[in-house]
């Protein structure tokens, strides 16, 4: 309901959009061990880019995406911890020779990782990949149609290794 007067009972909170404030009724004195409020809809977004690593970084807490990678190419995300996002931790549109390695990903709204590289007009391929990453805990607000690793186009048998841990503890 939203109404500060509701507030009365533990874990229950309100949002003053004016203020800009979060009031929260913990269950026990002390309970809130982090608490984290984010205004933002991506945390990294990278377009029309080339050669960036992004390497032992921990990104987390975007509202809609951890990191979106657009019409860029030679990206490397690197054992990364990406989590707490509300629709996918990674999302790649219209690039080539992007590799997801060694990162854990979870804590997930809806699809963990989201693919869609190389070109289908021509036909070339975009060469993405997604390594030995530790994917688990997504789909957590809509659990259908989002899988660990979604992808689109499947343009060469190259385009997708996918060597990663699949855990979706519940």
């Amino acid at each position: 309901m939203n109404a500060l007067s509701e507030l009365d009972s533990p874990n229950e909170y309100y949002v003053d959009r004016v203020k800009g404030l979060v009031y929260y009724y913990p269950s026990t004195e002390g309970d809130i061990v982090n608490a984290f409020v984010s205004a933002a809809d991506t945390v990294v977004t990278i377009t029309g880019a080339q050669y960036i690593t992004l390497q032992n970084l921990i990104i987390s807490h975007g509202q809609e995406h951890g990191i979106m990678i657009q019409k860029s190419n030679d990206i490397l995300v690197q054992s990364c911890q990406v989590n707490g996002h509300g629709n996918s931790a990674i999302g790649v549109s219209s690039s080539t020779r992007v590799a997801v390695d060694g990162s854990e990903i979870f804590g997930i709204g809806c699809k963990a990782v989201d693919v869609n590289c190389g070109d289908v007009k021509s036909l070339t391929p975009g060469y993405c990949r997604v390594d030995t990453c530790d994917i688990h805990h997504f789909a957590m607000w809509q659990r259908t149609y989002n899988p660990g690793i979604s992808t689109i186009r499947y343009l060469s048998k190259q385009l997708f290794d996918w060597y990663y841990r699949y855990r979706n503890l519940r």
